[in-house]
């Protein structure tokens, strides 16, 4: 053990089934994702990462531990959230926990059982792709929300949420999808510094009126800019 997490050693898709346990975010929203869990015989692993090991094992991808002993798929190490991330001051870091990614893709495809069972899905479709046979019943009390749909309500069934990490998982191992960190605290702080100071500039400097809602207006739209440009890099 390094780090509280599993030895190196054990990081492989075991033999026992994985848990589908959820982590979810005040308001039952899920951000944040579980890699393994311990328990009374040792560190289980969630569903969607024995999901994906299989798959990249395939693929000829073997997790490791990176020099923190931490998790690495392919040249992306996945390390345990802690306490400084955003705005978890106060954050429950039981487990091993990664945030989930909502970049895209956001959807996955999906067959209903039955066309399944008449043969009317092509094998193209299945082929070399992770699938997961579950419900999406609305007598089954499984929607989950995510950052993409709590405001609108439409939630997702949790084997679409548990899809969706596997993918994410295969994504950091075969694509080098970076994972979403936060700015260290001291570039985060004097860049909130910097922005307060401009609008203040902004505020007392200019004094057409017009000006002033011409400036507002380019500052907004060029932080919103920049801001998404970083969420897609990951930050």
């Amino acid at each position: 053990m390094r780090g509280g997490i599993p030895a190196p050693a054990s990081i492989r898709a075991s033999d026992r089934n994985g848990f589908s346990d959820l982590v979810l975010d005040r308001g039952g929203v899920a951000r944040r994702g579980l890699l393994y869990l311990s328990g009374k015989d040792g560190w289980g692993e969630a569903f969607s990462l024995k999901l994906a090991l299989l798959y990249l094992a395939d693929a000829g991808l073997e997790p490791a531990a990176d020099a923190q002993g931490f998790l690495r798929l392919g040249r992306v190490s996945l390390g345990p959230l802690d306490g400084t991330v955003g705005g978890y001051a106060r954050l429950d870091t039981r487990g091993y926990q990664i945030l989930r990614e909502f970049r895209p893709a956001t959807r996955l495809r999906a067959f209903p059982l039955r066309d399944l069972l008449e043969g009317k899905v092509l094998a193209a479709a299945l082929r070399g792709r992770i699938a997961v046979l579950g419900t999406a019943a609305d007598s089954v009390k499984d929607p989950v929300a995510t950052p993409m749909n709590a405001v609108s309500e439409h939630l997702l069934p949790g084997v679409t949420l548990h899809g969706l990490f596997a993918a994410q998982l295969v994504a950091h191992g075969l694509e080098g999808l970076v994972p979403t960190r936060p700015l260290p605290r001291p570039v985060e702080s004097p860049l909130i510094g910097l922005l307060v100071l401009l609008g203040a500039v902004a505020g007392v400097g200019v004094r057409q009126l017009w000006l002033l809602a011409v400036v507002s207006a380019g500052g907004t739209v060029l932080l919103f800019v920049t801001v998404h440009a970083a969420f897609l890099a990951g930050l």
